[in-house]
């Protein structure tokens, strides 16, 4: 049996992450691949180094957008990447800027949408997409940029939520993105 053209379901992600992204809540373009990532965020932690109101700037985009904070901004840990032959390997680099491929960025804003006019989300995953790093990562930006945010984080294994240096733990992963962030 074969598929006729027309019960082709279309895909809803390209299979490759565009190499920019617009931000629609900040209107800035946001470098997807990593060198020009690290790139703008070199200049944009330059520029407002001795800058208050570059830095006040900065906050205000962060607390308007998420994803501009989260791809801006946030680090994750890894400690295994899928090379191509497809088998876990040790990571090269372990501490690597958080850049959103499309599936996240749908994660975030399902998310959030869930977050501020009440209501339930389901993510829809495969393994090694970030997920616990996305929740992580949502609920320290409300934290961060909405006064009196409260946020519930819950494991389905007790030592799994917090463990003094284990990466694999949720409080764990607060911390390191709180002190990766710049001062």
């Amino acid at each position: 049996m074969t598929l006729c053209e027309s019960d082709k379901k279309p895909l809803t992600h390209s299979l490759t992450a565009p190499d920019f992204w617009m931000d629609q809540k900040t209107q800035w373009t946001i470098p997807k691949t990593e060198v020009d990532n690290l790139s703008l965020r070199d200049g944009l932690l330059r520029a407002s180094q001795h800058s208050e109101s570059e830095q006040d700037t900065l906050r205000d985009l962060c607390g308007k957008s998420l994803l501009f904070w989260v791809n801006m901004f946030v680090w994750t840990y890894n400690v295994k990447v899928v090379n191509e032959e497809g088998f876990e390997v040790p990571a090269q680099f372990q501490h690597v800027p958080f850049i959103t491929w499309p599936v996240q960025d749908e994660a975030f804003e399902k998310l959030q949408h869930a977050v501020e006019h009440g209501g339930d989300a389901l993510i829809d995953k495969s393994r090694d997409m970030g997920a616990s790093w996305i929740c992580i990562t949502l609920a320290t930006w409300y934290w961060l940029f909405r006064a009196d945010s409260q946020m519930l984080l819950v494991s389905r294994v007790e030592d799994l939520v917090d463990r003094r240096g284990d990466p694999d733990t949720l409080f764990w992963k607060i911390d390191y993105i709180i002190e990766h962030l710049p001062e």
